[in-house]
């Protein structure tokens, strides 16, 4: 009698009505309700709403098919994962976008909070539901674009060691596209 994922979220539209659009856009609707074991980090409307204007988007139907179908495979990871597993570093499953998330905790104010790839807060955490958990998150995560090779460049306080990797070799090895 449980919901699944799509359910869950359609209960709630004052926080969720835009995922649920992003879902649908995406084509995810169909197997995120139906069995399975998933874990899904949910953006609330309010970070969706943040995410679409730092992307000069007016809306989520402006978002392409693609763009909607890596924003779901970036929030979802096929195992079921509670935070009493988290640890400080990376998930031990990839998203479907084919990266792994990180995770820590912050203390704000006096309270320990999850925190994934050092920038989003979850805010409502181990939701169970019919085919999985749903960790709702007050940010939309980003999937890294850069290598480890291209960090290291950006920053001018690693310069030496820039060239101490390519003196090395090493630097190609960290060259490698994160998806």
């Amino acid at each position: 009698s449980d919901v699944n994922i799509t359910g869950y979220l359609e209960e709630i539209p004052d926080q969720f009505s835009m995922l649920t659009q992003v879902i649908e856009k995406a084509g995810a609707a169909g197997y995120l309700g139906a069995y399975g074991n998933y874990t899904l980090f949910a953006p609330n409307n309010s970070a969706i709403t943040d995410w679409l204007k730092s992307n000069s988007k007016a809306d989520v139907a402006a978002l392409s098919v693609a763009e909607a179908r890596d924003f779901i495979n970036y929030h979802l990871i096929l195992d079921t994962i509670n935070t009493k597993n988290f640890t400080d570093g990376k998930l031990q499953s990839l998203t479907q976008f084919g990266q792994y998330i990180t995770t820590g905790v912050v203390n704000i104010n006096g309270v320990s909070t999850f925190v994934l790839n050092k920038d989003a807060k979850i805010i409502q955490g181990n939701i169970r539901v019919g085919n999985g958990v749903i960790q709702v998150i007050d940010k939309v995560l980003q999937p890294k674009t850069k290598t480890v090779a291209q960090i290291i460049s950006d920053n001018p306080r690693y310069s030496i060691f820039k060239q101490a990797l390519i003196e090395t070799g090493f630097y190609d090895s960290l060259n490698v596209d994160p998806a």
